[in-house]
């Protein structure tokens, strides 16, 4: 059962970030793209940064104990829809 489309602020132990979120009443994990946040084209022809660059949401302490990665793919957070 969706509960559809909107604007959620992401809070992790490092900071927090706006995002446009599904949701789902279902749904107990999130996903966000990998990298920088995504690169779309602009109406004047450049191009626009949205999405969650998931380093403002990794805290960087936390990682793998033999490679030493971020834990990109695990990070507790608070989802709180703020508009439909």
């Amino acid at each position: 059962m969706a509960l559809g489309t909107g604007v959620a602020r992401i809070t992790a132990s490092p900071g927090a970030a706006g995002a446009v979120v599904e949701s789902d009443a279902r749904a107990r994990d999130a996903a966000l793209p990998n990298g920088f946040g995504l690169d779309l084209p602009a109406q004047d022809g450049g191009s626009e940064r949205t999405g969650v660059a998931l380093n403002t949401l990794t805290d960087l302490t936390w990682r793998d104990p033999i490679a030493g990665i971020p834990g990109h793919k695990h990070v507790p957070a608070r989802i709180q829809l703020l508009s439909a």
